[in-house]
């Protein structure tokens, strides 16, 4: 469904009265991915890693450096905004939140069927599709008149999965789409999205911090660290074999996980170094992991195949 290959993003910061240096910021670096039709990949990874950025890529909002992306082995890379408008139809997503990804002034019928309307839809089918998408959310149709302030929050997160499922798409990126959702609302939501995704065959990328909900509705999970991917596995692979030292981190703050092939607490290593490394140089995980070699310091270690469908970006898989 969605193939990436080495997409990096840079932002150039000039000089300026502060710094007299200018400086490249690399958002995301050389990522490689690949989703296949009907699966769920989560990615992972903590705040300002990359992801978001990523994922806007992915829906032309912005424009890679370098880098080439492939929808249904199509390659959109350099397509203009007039040439992908055809295939915006089929990539849509839901944002992280649902009190400011709504307007205030709509009501659920007209944020519903914006999407219906900008496609050309026929007036006279937009309707009963917002009915049909409605009940397909689990809200009642009469919820159509209402506007986004009088609904609950986990009622405006589905509103926002009706307006993006509006345009029949065939890949659908959530963007922390449950994370400010209290854990009830979260489990409904869920749910909801494992059920969508059967009826309709829709492919996910979930882009989130909870490694529980993560666990629950992926099928394969990628980490990315300070914009690349460091590991890539199925659930299975990487929960219960994880391979990377930042992987590892990510796991033990689940008080919920098992312990035993995880890191304690002196073996964590020290995240508070990672202003140290340069962003050119080495393993982007360097500074911070306590198994490092002299080739971490100055070799970047590429994703690499440690067995069946297990990636790894390190030079000592056997020794992390």
């Amino acid at each position: 469904m969605l193939r990436l290959n080495k997409i990096s993003k840079y932002y150039q910061l000039n000089k300026s009265f502060i710094s007299a240096i200018s400086k490249k910021i690399k958002a995301v670096d050389s990522v490689c991915l690949e989703i296949k039709s009907g699966q769920t990949l989560g990615l992972v990874g903590e705040s300002g890693c990359g992801k978001s950025t990523l994922a806007r890529i992915i829906l032309k909002l912005i424009s890679p450096s370098s880098g080439q992306i492939f929808f249904q082995n199509q390659e959109i890379t350099d397509l203009t905004e007039k040439q992908f408008r055809v295939l915006r139809q089929k990539i849509q997503i839901v944002f992280q939140d649902p009190y400011s990804s709504l307007s205030p002034r709509l009501t659920v019928k007209n944020i519903i069927a914006e999407p219906l309307q900008a496609f050309k839809q026929k007036k006279k089918l937009i309707e009963p599709r917002v009915r049909e998408l409605l009940l397909n959310v689990g809200l009642n149709p009469e919820y159509a008149d209402r506007l986004p302030h009088q609904l609950s929050g986990g009622e405006r997160q589905r509103v926002g999965i009706a307006r993006a499922l509006a345009t029949n798409p065939e890949l659908l990126i959530l963007d922390e789409a449950v994370s400010s959702l209290d854990l009830s609302t979260q489990a409904q939501v869920l749910n909801l999205l494992k059920d969508l995704q059967a009826k309709y065959k829709l492919t996910y990328l979930f882009i989130a911090h909870n490694l529980d909900v993560v666990r629950y509705i992926s099928d394969h999970v990628a980490v990315m660290y300070k914009g690349r991917i460091v590991e890539q596995a199925s659930v299975k692979q990487l929960y219960e074999n994880p391979l990377h030292p930042y992987t590892r981190i990510l796991l033990n703050s689940m008080p919920s996980l098992e312990k035993k092939l995880l890191l304690n607490k002196t073996q964590t290593p020290n995240l508070e170094n990672q202003s140290l490394q340069p962003d050119n140089q080495g393993c982007c995980f360097y500074a911070q992991c306590n198994k490092a070699k002299a080739e971490c310091a100055e070799q970047i270690p590429e994703l690499k195949q440690i067995e069946s469908g297990h990636w790894l970006s390190c030079f000592k898989p056997k020794e992390v």
